[in-house]
């Protein structure tokens, strides 16, 4: 799993301090630690450093057999060299794929990945997601479609995500029409 918690506890901060000073080619086998904080604090280090290096070894991680290093690995791809995102066409492929993973858990950090590279063209196929029975899915398609002009139907798959028993989805559907709403008030007048 990625380290959802945001709570930033002394270890923690100490962690992505020292984190800071390892070069890269020593972060890249700590992508797949055990330990889902030492993932998370050196996946988000080496999505901001990017780099071709990083690029290749979270291809790799992308077929490992264990889930959490799929995971990770979706996650580093959505923002990998943030801002630019110089892989993104390279990363969209392998992000389609892994929405095809058997865990849910990869599917979501794919979903994700993928509105972080506003990948509108894959709209119909990550709405088809919304239905899924978990809610860390439905979650990240919500999240997702914050990123992408929307269409009518994905404009009906947020308002019907609106009214999730999950508070979380709801926040995230609700925050996805606000984007549109807001990209609709100030697109440029023809």
């Amino acid at each position: 799993m990625i380290d959802q918690n945001v709570s930033y506890s002394t270890i923690k901060v100490l962690a992505a301090e020292a984190i800071l000073k390892y070069p890269t080619e020593s972060l890249l086998p700590m992508l797949t630690d055990d330990d889902p904080v030492v993932r998370t604090l050196v996946a988000r280090e080496l999505q901001a450093r990017g780099g071709q290096d990083v690029f290749s070894h979270v291809s790799e991680v992308v077929t490992s057999k264990r889930f959490e290093h799929r995971e990770i690995a979706a996650f580093v791809l959505g923002q990998l060299g943030t801002p630019k995102f110089p892989f993104r066409e390279q990363s969209i492929p392998i992000l389609r794929t892994l929405l095809l993973d058997d865990y849910y858990e990869v599917q979501g950090a794919a979903i994700a990945a993928l509105g972080h590279l506003k990948v509108s063209e894959m709209l119909p196929d990550i709405m088809e997601f919304a239905l899924s029975a978990e809610d860390y899915i439905k979650e990240n398609v919500a999240f997702t479609l914050s990123f992408l002009d929307l269409n009518k139907m994905a404009i009906k798959v947020l308002k019907k995500l609106k009214l999730d028993n999950n508070p979380d989805i709801r926040d995230w559907a609700e925050f996805a029409l606000s984007e549109h709403r807001m990209r609709i008030k100030n697109a440029p007048q023809s």
